[in-house]
């Protein structure tokens, strides 16, 4: 430890590196995949009935139910719960990335 480390510990301050200063590439990123994977059907569908009401906002609850039941007598369950979880990641991956870029554009400006 040197005194840099002693003055932070005796200051109850903590510094980091920037993100792009660090040599890990998978620093900062978010396994949604497994994430996704792991969650009970019941959270996941909710999950994609909140992120389909966010972007079909004009959308009623009756058109939006009848589209999920006609989905799932078409595909069956399994295939239904693929779906969701795919459209779940799309979704999550593309959020991320906006934020993302909008965290890093904020940063390099102050």
């Amino acid at each position: 430890m040197d005194t840099n480390s002693l003055a932070c510990l005796a200051n109850c301050h903590l510094w980091f590196s920037k993100l792009d200063d660090l040599n890990d590439p998978f620093e900062g990123v978010y396994d949604v995949d497994t994430l996704v994977e792991n969650m009970k059907p019941k959270d996941l569908y909710d999950l994609a009935r909140k992120i389909q009401c966010m972007q079909r906002p004009n959308e009623n609850v009756e058109q939006r139910t009848e589209s999920l039941i006609k989905m799932f007598l078409d595909k069956g369950q399994r295939d239904f719960e693929y779906a969701h979880k795919q459209f779940v990641k799309k979704h999550v991956h593309k959020r991320m990335t906006e934020m993302r870029k909008k965290f890093w554009s904020f940063i390099s400006f102050i």
